[in-house]
């Protein structure tokens, strides 16, 4: 291995990182992302760093209406917080928009991010639906980047903070027909229906003596 790559290295083929930065640089040059990164004043160290990759920017300036942000975290050695930037395409699929690790999740890094993603947009409409967990430093910051967009929390988020905090007071029985019935409101096409699901989902809870617990 050491002799085949110093050879591709003599014929110029090949470059060996010299570290870590180095090395995703030189990933996401190779690979067609166009990247931005953002270091400490003072100590010059690597904080955020924001990357989008060719096809998902032409996705996301032809579908740049609605706009989901999710970060994980203990996903890597840096103990960054990775977010995912995901757009929805007319055909209700799902596509990659962008990536960063941030350092921290504190409003200035999520701003930073968003301004990022507005820049990238390049005169195509800004997104009018946002998507985000109950990250009130996200939240604060997409009120500041796209003050015109309506936000929402993720529905995925809210299941699961019901089943964390609901399931014990319900019977499996009754467990299983609140959730039917609240997927049922979560898919209602129509505030007319939404309102009329909305109506039965608290007959419901009334009926089971569960409403306000």
């Amino acid at each position: 291995d050491i002799h085949n790559a110093a050879q591709m290295m003599n014929a110029g083929k090949a470059v060996i990182p010299k570290g870590a930065m180095e090395d995703l640089e030189y990933f996401l040059t190779e690979r067609g992302f166009t990247y931005y990164t953002r270091a400490d004043e003072t100590t010059k160290v690597l904080t955020d760093i924001f990357f989008v990759h060719k096809h998902s920017h032409t996705m996301w300036c032809a579908f740049p209406h609605v706009l989901m942000i999710d970060a994980t975290y203990n996903t890597n050695m840096y103990n960054m917080a990775f977010v995912q930037v995901v757009g929805m395409a007319s055909t209700n699929q799902s596509f990659s928009i962008a990536h960063a690790f941030l350092s921290s999740e504190k409003i200035d890094n999520y701003i930073w991010l968003l301004e990022r993603i507005r820049s990238m947009l390049d005169k195509c409409m800004e997104p009018r639906v946002i998507v985000t967990d109950r990250d009130l430093a996200l939240m604060n910051a997409c009120d500041e980047v796209f003050p015109k967009a309506y936000k929402y929390l993720c529905r995925f988020h809210i299941s699961q903070n019901i089943n964390r905090n609901s399931k014990k007071e319900f019977t499996d029985k009754e467990w299983k027909e609140f959730v039917r019935m609240f997927w049922w409101l979560c898919d209602s096409a129509t505030e007319t229906l939404y309102e009329y699901n909305l109506g039965q989902f608290q007959s419901y809870l009334e009926k089971m003596d569960r409403l306000g617990k």
